[in-house]
């Protein structure tokens, strides 16, 4: 339930605080939130994606961020971004 969620999103908030690189953390804190349709779903993404450049999946759920928010360039960016050295934005 609702309160499961909670407990999950605190534990992966305390990970990510705790460690800079934990973009997993990051990014499963973002798809809890994005369920909620909360906007700080995709700030954590693009953190999670500035973490890990090459994070695929990071990459994937930040478009559909973007793509929600109207930012259709950004979305369209996001999706074909493999690695930092080729994203021109996030």
């Amino acid at each position: 339930g609702r309160g499961d969620r909670d407990a999950a999103l605190a534990a992966y908030r305390e990970e990510f605080t705790r460690h800079d690189d934990a973009y997993k953390a990051v990014f499963n804190a973002a798809r809890l939130l994005q369920q909620r349709r909360s906007p700080e779903a995709r700030a954590l993404f693009e953190r999670a994606v500035t973490i890990n450049s090459r994070f695929a999946e990071g990459h994937f759920y930040l478009a559909q961020a973007k793509l929600a928010a109207g930012d259709t360039a950004g979305a369209a960016a996001s999706a074909t971004c493999r690695s930092r050295s080729l994203c021109t934005a996030n």
